[in-house]
């Protein structure tokens, strides 16, 4: 079928693990918007450039129901190697359904303890976010993006945008 483009849909299912420990599942997981930083050059006015190997701050953030070992071991004060799972259904072009495996590995930092509210006949949830200092991004088990801001790496697609910057350095 020409022009047929996979469908991504739903989230199945999602799990946690923090340093290989499972800590989590079913959460809601917020990943980090990659922003990059920019230079204003004249040329008729201004142009603004992304500057390669400068990269903002990234946060990530999950949202977790409970109060258990889990969410103790999330906010710990340490920097952490955190791994999300996920699963995506992808509608093909013959209708039938995929089920893709995502993984997110982010290395980070708590940014606090989260405020928790109680109310009968409900669970808690908490939302722990997180200072991420590496993002990396595999789909199918292919890489998407590798951003690792303290080892200057910025691979999109398999291309490291900051090769070059770092063989001058």
């Amino acid at each position: 079928m020409s022009g047929w483009i996979d469908i991504n849909g739903p989230v199945e299912g999602t799990s946690v693990y923090d340093s290989g420990t499972l800590v989590a599942r079913d959460v809601t997981l917020n990943l980090p918007a990659v922003t990059f930083g920019t230079a204003e050059l004249k040329a008729m006015g201004t142009l603004t450039m992304p500057i390669l190997g400068q990269v903002e701050h990234m946060e990530a953030s999950l949202t977790k129901i409970g109060l258990d070992k889990g969410l103790r071991s999330l906010v710990k004060m340490e920097s952490r190697t955190l791994e999300y799972r996920w699963i995506q259904i992808i509608k093909q072009s013959d209708d039938s359904n995929k089920r893709v495996g995502c993984k997110a590995f982010l290395r980070g930092t708590p940014t606090g303890i989260p405020g928790l509210t109680g109310e009968p006949a409900s669970s808690t949830d908490s939302d722990v976010t997180f200072g991420v200092t590496r993002y990396e991004l595999f789909v199918d088990g292919e890489e998407y993006w590798c951003i690792d801001k303290l080892a200057t790496i910025c691979r999109i697609d398999g291309t490291d945008y900051a090769k070059d910057m770092n063989s001058l350095l």
